[in-house]
């Protein structure tokens, strides 16, 4: 199944992307480590690949590997930044896409890695960047589902949480926020910055972070015939449907 005729594509912001922020040419160095790297990783274990055979097969030196990535993490992370940008980038406009993770160096802030689709109701609808997401996974699927069964405190898993809890967290805000603004007579203020004296927002950003990061996880390890990525994507949205309804409800009980 090619990417473009997933069921996204009836979605109203589909190829409205301008393009060109991510340049190919720009990147061809890297690229050679990281295409050295994934063929690598389809033959051994990960945590085995070394930067010495990544150098051997590129045929380049150990300097030249250091100039580009700090460490074999940073070549993971960094080719994961860059396939999901390339896609978002056909698709979103540059404002509405989210570039900046915390932790993150100027090698990164570059790559665009989350968008943020607003509805003309006000709600959220991120049918689309789940779509996109999990196209970007089934892309190199073999390669992938080797990266998520290799533990430690640097996986892919645990950085796909740390950028994306925060991005999951600003949406809640912004639901907050719009629903605040829909009720007379109440200080939103006031009740913003009560909701920020507890860890109900927190949780909640844990939470459906966990639940989508852990279910892209558990299908790309799923052999089963017919069982790509492409299927799960427009049945993500119910995060921010849930979240949007969780919300209405609570602020709801304000009036």
């Amino acid at each position: 199944m090619d990417f473009r005729d997933c069921p996204a594509k009836a979605h109203p912001c589909w190829e409205r992307g301008v393009g060109g922020m991510v340049d190919p040419g720009k990147y061809e160095a890297k690229m050679r480590f990281t295409k050295a790297f994934v063929e690598l990783a389809l033959h051994e274990p990960v945590d085995k690949v070394t930067i010495g055979q990544i150098v051997d097969t590129v045929g380049k030196s150990r300097k030249t590997f250091y100039y580009h990535f700090v460490d074999k993490t940073d070549l993971i992370r960094w080719l994961f930044r860059y396939d999901i940008a390339c896609e978002l980038e056909r698709y979103f406009h540059k404002e509405d896409l989210v570039f900046h993770a915390e932790g993150d160096d100027e090698r990164f802030v570059e790559l665009p890695f989350y968008a943020r689709n607003i509805a003309p109701d006000g709600t959220i609808d991120n049918a689309i960047f789940f779509e996109i997401f999990s196209s970007s996974l089934e892309k190199h699927r073999d390669y992938y589902r080797r990266l998520f069964s290799y533990v430690g405190a640097d996986t892919l898993d645990n950085y796909l949480h740390r950028i994306y809890t925060p991005c999951i967290k600003d949406d809640i805000w912004y639901l907050i926020d719009r629903e605040l603004s829909f009720i007379d007579g109440v200080d939103a203020g006031i009740v913003r910055r009560k909701l920020m004296q507890n860890a109900a927002v927190d949780f909640l950003a844990d939470f459906y972070t966990g639940a989508f990061v852990s279910r892209v996880i558990m299908r790309i390890h799923d052999e089963r015939e017919n069982r790509n990525m492409f299927d799960i994507a427009p049945f993500e949205n119910v995060i921010h449907e849930s979240l949007q309804l969780m919300i209405a409800k609570h602020v709801g009980s304000l009036r």
